[in-house]
């Protein structure tokens, strides 16, 4: 479970990115972040991360971000980033895979367990030997999750998932999405996606959350979204 309790957050001590932050997203649950530009995603995520010094308080799995949790809490959390070129920095994407295990201390025939187990449930493990930068962007992003579920997280934070996929890549993004048991928080522009794959959404504005609903109700309100500089998604226009 992730729990936010008041929290806030301001880069230079006058303009608050967040404004008094509380929620909770429970055990296993899928929960969609939306909002415009600027509205504060990317500020939220940093947060539950523990990138940046917030006020109040977040708690992941019961355990205080703090700096001294630091470590615990990131064993906790798989983080899927936008661009994953900032995420895949060894030659092949089996290297970058076994990166994390072989950190932690995992004994090699442990790591190529749960390497060969992962890919195979992504049915990706054509793509284990091959060498990232020769990787399409939709095969990319698969093998960026890939590297994340090698370290068994029990929370998966994904910024922008379908980020420049084509429509059949993010098909598949969206598939393999849905079938991860981890407890999920998925910041997108795209509400599409956001309806097929979280029962529930957080909508920010200018630090404020408007709204923490089922995503259906969220996004078929029309006042509410435009209000918040956001339009109905397709389905619903």
């Amino acid at each position: 479970m992730i729990r936010f309790e008041n929290v806030g957050f301001s880069y230079d001590g006058k303009r608050q990115i967040l404004k008094d932050i509380s929620f909770e997203i429970d055990d296993n649950a899928s929960v969609g972040l939306i909002g415009a530009n600027g509205a504060g995603k990317s500020t939220l995520i940093r947060s539950v991360l523990g990138f940046l010094d917030f006020s109040g308080k977040i708690t992941v799995d019961g355990t205080e971000v703090t700096k001294k949790t630091l470590p615990e809490i990131r064993k906790k959390i798989g983080y899927v980033m936008q661009n994953s070129d900032n995420q895949m920095f060894m030659p092949r994407v089996v290297d970058d895979m076994a990166f994390g295990p072989k950190n932690y201390g995992m004994d090699k025939e442990e790591t190529e367990r749960r390497i060969d187990a992962i890919l195979e449930r992504l049915s990706i493990s054509h793509l284990k030997e091959a060498y990232n930068h020769k990787l399409s962007g939709g095969e990319k992003k698969m093998a960026s999750i890939a590297t994340i579920l090698t370290m068994e997280p029990s929370i998966l934070i994904m910024d922008e998932p379908t980020s420049m996929l084509d429509p059949y890549n993010r098909r598949k993004i969206q598939d393999v999405i849905v079938s991860l048991p981890q407890t999920k928080l998925i910041a997108s522009h795209d509400l599409d996606f956001i309806c097929d794959t979280c029962e529930k959404s957080i909508l920010l504005y200018d630090g404020e959350i408007r709204g923490y609903d089922l995503t259906e109700r969220i996004m078929r309100d029309r006042d509410l979204l435009e209000g918040c500089h956001l339009e109905l998604p397709y389905r619903y226009q």
